[in-house]
């Protein structure tokens, strides 16, 4: 496949934080993203959200995540669902997005239909650390991450999270703040800035939300960081 060249998303998206629609995925793009969720779905049996590190890094992510499967765990579990090809193009997919950014992870989050888990607000790992997001189904106002479009986080020591709306208000001196969504079409992708404020919300739709991402940063981050510590409550 011949791949248009990726815009430098620090251009293409503007430099504040904020979540932001790029493009639409191409038809043999989306394809390959459907193919590997097809792969891994007969593990999917989790009541709240759940990650799959394909990766092989093995960390499970703050937050939205109850449970993960490590790299060398799906190659164990969904080996026979996965081919090599499959795998291959996958890849190659993920690095040409990333561009000459450094890929950090990449898998697949999945909020289940009408779950119930709230995220507490939080930046990600590093000053750096950006992220492309390429939902599988529609993104709506019932299921779509929340984020704080005009307030920039600083997580000089790893991941900072700064709990619900009123406890960051209260702990940053907010009289109030404004809280987006980005709402788009199934495969668009999707750009996370550096130091966006951020959570995920629960699934109000009836349908599951499994959603691609691919997180980039300048350098590589310390594989012995543990972000295992589960931060998110109940609606």
């Amino acid at each position: 496949m011949a791949y248009a060249k990726q815009a430098n998303p620090m251009v293409a998206a503007g430099d504040g934080p904020g979540i932001r629609a790029i493009r639409s995925l191409e038809e043999e793009e989306r394809d390959i993203i459907q193919r590997a969720y097809n792969s891994h779905r007969p593990q999917q049996q989790f009541k709240n959200n759940y990650c799959i590190d394909m990766f092989h890094r093995g960390e499970t992510a703050n937050g939205i995540t109850i449970t993960s499967m490590t790299g060398e765990e799906v190659d164990d579990t969904c080996g026979a669902y996965v081919t090599a090809h499959d795998k291959k193009e996958l890849e190659q997919l993920v690095y040409k997005i990333a561009g000459d950014r450094i890929v950090q992870d990449y898998g697949f989050i999945v909020a289940p239909a009408n779950s119930t888990l709230y995220q507490h607000f939080h930046n990600d790992y590093s000053n750096t650390l950006s992220t492309y997001w390429i939902p599988l189904v529609d993104l709506t106002s019932r299921n779509a991450p929340q984020f704080i479009p005009n307030f920039v986080g600083d997580p000089t020591e790893g991941e900072k999270m700064f709990g619900s709306e009123f406890t960051l208000m209260e702990n940053e001196g907010l009289l109030g703040m404004v809280v987006a969504q980005t709402i788009c079409r199934a495969f668009t992708l999707v750009y996370m800035a550096p130091r966006t404020i951020h959570r995920g919300i629960p699934n109000g739709e009836k349908y599951d939300r499994p959603m691609f991402y691919i997180e980039m940063d300048d350098e590589p981050y310390d594989s012995d960081n543990d972000f295992s510590e589960n931060t998110s409550t109940e609606a």
